[in-house]
C-alpha cells in the first residue's frame, strides 16, 4: 500500500505521513520529510525532533534508523544526487549531430536542478555530508562523463577524458553556484543562456 501523502504547514512541500511509519517505511518517510524541511529551511534550518513530527512519528523513533541528525541529513544529500540523476537522465543518449550537444545539455539540467533545488544542492557538496553520499554523486556524474567519453571517441576532445570531465564538471558547478547564489550577472538566465555559456567555456575542450 502506497504511504498516503499531506503537505507540511509552511514547506508547501510533500511529506510522508503517519501511515507510512505504520506500513514499516519509517526510514524513507523521515529521509523525505527532511529532503522537505531542507528545501524550506536549509540544512541547519530545523531539528531532528522536528523531522520526527513532520513525519508523524515519536522523537525517539528516528534513533532506530540514524545515530544522529547528521546520519539523516547524509542520507538527504544521497537522495539529492538520486534526484539530480533522474533530471540528467531526462537528455537522451542518442540522436546527437554533435557529442558535444549532449554534454552541453546535461550540464543545462546540471545547473536546472540547483536553481530549482537551492538548498539540497547546498547541502550535497557541502564537505560534511557529501562523503557518504559519493557513490550516489559517483553515479549521477557518471551520466556526464559517459557522454565526455562518446565525444573523445568521435575526436571532438581536444584534451583527454579526465581532464574534459574535471573542465566540463567545473564549468557546470560553477555555472550552477552562481546562479543560485543570486550574482546579477546570472539571475536571470534561461536554459539557452547556460547552454551558451557552458558552450563557449567548454570551446577549451573541444577539437575544431
Amino acid at each position: 500500500m502506497t504511504p498516503r501523502r499531506a503537505s507540511h504547514s509552511g514547506t508547501g512541500q510533500p511529506l510522508l505521513t503517519k501511515a507510512g511509519y505504520h506500513h514499516g517505511n519509517l526510514r524513507t518517510a523521515l529521509i523525505e520529510s527532511a529532503v522537505a524541511l531542507v528545501r524550506a529551511h536549509g540544512a541547519h534550518g530545523f531539528t531532528l525532533a522536528e523531522a520526527s513530527r513532520a513525519a508523524g512519528v515519536t522523537a525517539a523513533a528516528p534513533y532506530r534508523h540514524f545515530d544522529s541528525r547528521e546520519e539523516l541529513l547524509a542520507c538527504v544529500a544521497e537522495r539529492g544526487f538520486e534526484l539530480l540523476r533522474a533530471t540528467m537522465s531526462g537528455v537522451p543518449v542518442g540522436g546527437w549531430s554533435d557529442p558535444l550537444d549532449r554534454v552541453i545539455a546535461l550540464g543545462v539540467r546540471y545547473v536546472e536542478f540547483a536553481v530549482s533545488e537551492p538548498q539540497l544542492f547546498k547541502l550535497m557538496f557541502s564537505l560534511e555530508y557529501r562523503l557518504p553520499a559519493a557513490q550516489a554523486g559517483r553515479e549521477a556524474l557518471g551520466l556526464l562523463e559517459q557522454a565526455l567519453h562518446e565525444a573523445e571517441r568521435a575526436g571532438r576532445l581536444s584534451t583527454d577524458l579526465g581532464t574534459a570531465m574535471k573542465a566540463a564538471w567545473a564549468l557546470a558547478h560553477g555555472v550552477a553556484t552562481l546562479r543560485i547564489d543570486g550574482m546579477a550577472t546570472f539571475r536571470s538566465d534561461d536554459s539557452a543562456a547556460i547552454a551558451a555559456t557552458l558552450r563557449a567555456l567548454l570551446s577549451g575542450v573541444a577539437q575544431p
